[in-house]
């Protein structure tokens, strides 16, 4: 029997991280679809997609933020988005279906690490960084150092990604 635990905020997300092979889920448009070919089978799956904090499109310090669980669609529709970083926002354009936009997170699209994810190319172009959290605390990684191969990221049990 899995597991599935609603998070209201960040910290509860990392309680029940700390389960060892849960997984956060927030679309779930590729993590369900693994799940049910049976690739990976989460004791608990701590759904994240109504966090505030994650769900934030913010500038602080002349810097976009951008919380992985907001979705696409929101994205697209930012205006701060599309006259500050218009690579990402044409891009993602393209992502998926409107149902996929309407649910995909950038956070999702990124720890796949697809060769196919959308974001990461212009993400990759505009130098973005992500703030991780996890048990350790909050640390800041270069896009470009997230990825460790074909669906291997920087990622370390119980983290997540919290903004773009």
């Amino acid at each position: 029997m899995q597991d599935y635990v609603k998070a209201g905020s960040v910290t509860e997300a990392l309680d029940a991280l700390r389960t060892p092979g849960a997984m956060p889920l927030c679309g779930g448009t590729d993590l369900l679809i693994k799940r049910r070919m049976g690739i990976i089978d989460p004791p608990v799956l701590v759904d994240i997609s109504e966090i505030p904090a994650l769900r934030a499109l913010r500038v602080e310090n002349e810097e976009i933020g951008i919380g992985a669980a907001v979705p696409v669609t929101d994205i697209i529709r930012s205006p701060l988005v599309a006259d500050n970083v218009p690579l990402l926002s044409a891009v993602l354009r393209k992502l998926g279906s409107v149902q996929i936009r309407n649910r995909a997170g950038l956070g999702g699209n990124l720890v796949n690490a697809s060769p196919a994810a959308d974001s990461a190319i212009p993400l990759l172009v505009y130098d973005a960084r992500l703030e991780i959290v996890g048990p350790d605390g909050t640390r800041q990684l270069a896009v470009e150092k997230f990825f460790r191969g074909p669906g291997k990221t920087a990622l370390a049990p119980g983290e997540l990604i919290t903004t773009v």
